[in-house]
């Protein structure tokens, strides 16, 4: 895929699928990621890379939170 595609597909994930100011475990988010992405066969462990990648979220001790939106790429 290619980057600016794959780039708003993680954004729209950020979005919709988790809140701000919440922390999640990496299990509970690999299970939300595998969860959207069953049916089409994804990479669940490679979306939330890309997550802390592109600077949607942080990751500490496996702790994932969404970063505030101000500071989302453009």
């Amino acid at each position: 895929m290619q980057e600016k595609k794959r780039v708003v597909v993680v954004r729209y994930l950020a979005e919709t699928l988790l809140d701000e100011g919440r922390d999640y475990p990496e299990r509970e988010l690999n299970e939300r990621l595998a969860e959207l992405l069953a049916e089409a066969n994804e990479d669940y462990a490679a979306l939330r890379r890309y997550l802390v990648d592109y600077r949607f979220m942080d990751r500490a001790a496996r702790l994932y939170r969404l970063r505030p939106r101000a500071a989302w790429p453009g």
